[in-house]
Order: C-alpha cells, then structure tokens, then sequence
C-alpha cells in the first residue's frame, strides 16, 4: 500500500511548483509601464460614436420634409385579409356568439316568506 503524503509535504510541493511556474512566466513590468504610458483615447472612442449618432438623429429628425410629392392614402378603402383568416371560421360559430335561450323559470313563493325553520330568530 501507497504512502499517504502528510500536510507540510503537499505544502512543500505545492510552493516548489508555484516557484517553478514563476520564473517561467514572461516578466509584464515592461508591457505595464507602456501601458501607463499611453494616453487613453479608448475610452473617448464610445463617447465620439455616441456624440455622432445622435447629432445624426437630431439632422435627421429635424429637416424639413417635402410632403407635396406625397399622396394621400385612404385607410378606409384599403382591406387586408390576412392568409389565416378561414382558421377562425369554425363550424357552429355563429351559436357561439348568441346568449343561449333556457326559458322562463318561475319559483313559487311562500305566503308568509320563510318557513318557520329556516327564519332567523333576529
């Protein structure tokens, strides 16, 4: 049977291969400074975009518009049957849309209102 390794080893194992991941990683201190260095026009990018698309709205919203070359179009006269339309005429439709006839029903009332059971002693 294997050896379990205890606490302190594994630690001991682990720091040996931080150690040796660390100087295999490529020094940045260089690529920071540049970075630093710089100016940050990056964040004026969004801000100039933003800028010029809303004057483009604001131009496009505010000219003025030649309607003289426009004709008038009567809604009223156009109609548009939509392709699905013959979906929504089922058979017997038309009982659907009237209140069902059930008759007169008449209940015949007591001479003196309530039997004496059933009246509250109010």
């Amino acid at each position: 049977m294997t050896r379990q390794p205890n606490d302190d080893e594994l630690r001991a194992r682990f720091a040996a291969l931080r150690q040796e991941d660390s100087r295999l990683l490529p020094q940045f201190r260089g690529a920071q400074q540049a970075l630093a260095a710089t100016p940050r026009l990056s964040r004026w990018v969004p801000a100039a975009a933003l800028a010029s698309a809303a004057v483009a709205v604001l131009w496009l919203a505010g000219r003025d518009r030649d309607t003289s070359d426009r004709r008038g179009l009567d809604l009223a006269a156009t109609v548009w049957r939509a392709p699905t339309d013959f979906l929504l005429e089922t058979p017997g439709r038309d009982l659907l849309r009237q209140v069902p006839d059930v008759g007169h029903v008449s209940v015949p009332s007591l001479p003196n209102g309530l039997p004496e059971e059933n009246r509250g002693s109010g």
